[in-house]
């Protein structure tokens, strides 16, 4: 996305919606990240609704999901069934402030480095300016 909104060449956005298609059928928790980039853009970024490179791109995402979706449906959203059954079985026992824990201490260390160096260089360095989406 950030090479899209760089160079404006449409390639990239057909590309994002492809791997985010491919990223979807990996984890079915990359619809928060895409939730969250949507979100981002409809803030910052408006005028992108009304290229049709996006809906293309769009429209591949869904596409290629389409088939999980439909079998989902088709046998009754397993998915669910599952975080109904490991909430019964083993996430019951945890509380919210193990949750946290766990969730940190599964995180790679030295992602950290880079996500905390961010959310300091980009705000603040003038040459990283261009990536802050929106102006607050």
């Amino acid at each position: 996305m950030v090479t899209y909104f760089e160079t404006e060449r449409y390639k990239f956005l057909v590309l994002a919606g492809i791997f985010a298609a491919l990223g979807f059928l990996t984890k079915y928790s990359m619809a928060f990240l895409l939730g969250g980039i949507i979100f981002s853009v409809m803030i910052s970024r408006r005028d992108i609704f009304k290229k049709r490179t996006l809906w293309i791109a769009l429209s591949l995402l869904f596409l290629i999901i389409l088939p999980d979706i439909l079998w989902q449906v088709n046998r009754g959203f397993p998915v669910f069934h599952h975080f109904s059954k490991l909430y019964e079985t083993q996430l019951d026992n945890n509380s919210r402030l193990d949750e946290i824990k766990s969730l940190v201490l599964s995180l790679n260390p030295f992602i950290s480095v880079f996500c905390i160096s961010g959310l300091l260089v980009v705000p603040f360095v003038p040459a990283f300016k261009k990536y802050i989406f929106s102006k607050l």
